[in-house]
C-alpha cells in the first residue's frame, strides 16, 4: 500500500480490499481508476469538503503505482527529525503559523543525506548534527500553474549537540524554532500537518494516546 498526502488529506493506493472494512462516510473509494482521469479526480478530492481520504484500488498495484507516479513532475526534498542529546525533545519550526519539521529541496547533484543536514542547519541554526537513521519518505501532491507535482521528501532521524543557538531562517518564512517535549507535541497536535503527524506516529517518535485528537 502507498500513502500520499494532498493538502491535509490522505490518498491510499492499494490492492487490498480488506481495508474497506474500516471506512466511513468521509472516505471516497475508486475501483480500478482510469489513469487518464486521475489528475482531475485528485483536484476534485483536494477541494472536496466532504471526504478526508481517497482510496484507489487497483489489482496490479506495482504497475499502477509506477504509472501514477509518472503523471507528476517529481520534486525531491530532504529533512530531519532532530533529537537533542537526551533524546527527549524534537526540533520544530513554525512556518506560516503551522508547526513543521525542517526540510527543503535537494540541490542538483546533492545527496539526500547532505541535503537533510544542510536544510536543518539553514532553517534552524542547528548545524552540529549526526545522522542516526534513514526513515521512510513522505509524498505530497500539489498543483501550481496548471502543473501537477509530487514532492518526495527523504527523512532522517538526527541527533544534535546541546547548546546550539536556535536561529529561524526568516527568508523562508520561519517564525520560530523550538525544542518540543512530548507534551509540547501533544499540545500543538492540531496545528501540525497530517504528513508530519503520520511521520512521528509511524516511527514511534510520538505515542498518540487514544484520547488524543
Amino acid at each position: 500500500m502507498y500513502k500520499i498526502f494532498i493538502k491535509n488529506k490522505i490518498i491510499l493506493i492499494t490492492d487490498n480490499i480488506q481495508i474497506l472494512k474500516h471506512i466511513n462516510e468521509k472516505v471516497l473509494i475508486k475501483y480500478q481508476p482510469d489513469l487518464n482521469e486521475i489528475i482531475d479526480l485528485l483536484k476534485q478530492f483536494a477541494d472536496d469538503d466532504l471526504h478526508q481520504q481517497l482510496i484507489l484500488i487497483n489489482y496490479k498495484l506495482e504497475d499502477f503505482y509506477i504509472k501514477f507516479y509518472n503523471l507528476f513532475k517529481v520534486v525531491l526534498g530532504a529533512g530531519g527529525v532532530v533529537f537533542n542529546e537526551e533524546k527527549d525533545k524534537i526540533l520544530f519550526i513554525l512556518r506560516n503559523g503551522v508547526w513543521d519539521l525542517p526540510k527543503g529541496k535537494i540541490d542538483y547533484g546533492e545527496s539526500d543525506e547532505k541535503a537533510a543536514i544542510r536544510e536543518v542547519c539553514e532553517e534552524t541554526g542547528v548545524c552540529d548534527l549526526t545522522l542516526v537513521k534513514r526513515l521512510e519518505p513522505t509524498y505530497h501532491i500539489y498543483f501550481s500553474n496548471n502543473e501537477a507535482y509530487l514532492k518526495e521528501t527523504h527523512w532522517f532521524s538526527m541527533k544534535a549537540k546541546e547548546g546550539q543557538p536556535l536561529i529561524p531562517q526568516k527568508e523562508e518564512k520561519i517564525e520560530m524554532v523550538k525544542w518540543f517535549t512530548q507534551d509540547d507535541i501533544k499540545n500543538n497536535w492540531d496545528n501540525m500537518y497530517l504528513s508530519i503527524k503520520s511521520l512521528l506516529v509511524e516511527n514511534k517518535f510520538f505515542m498518540l494516546d487514544i484520547d488524543s485528537p
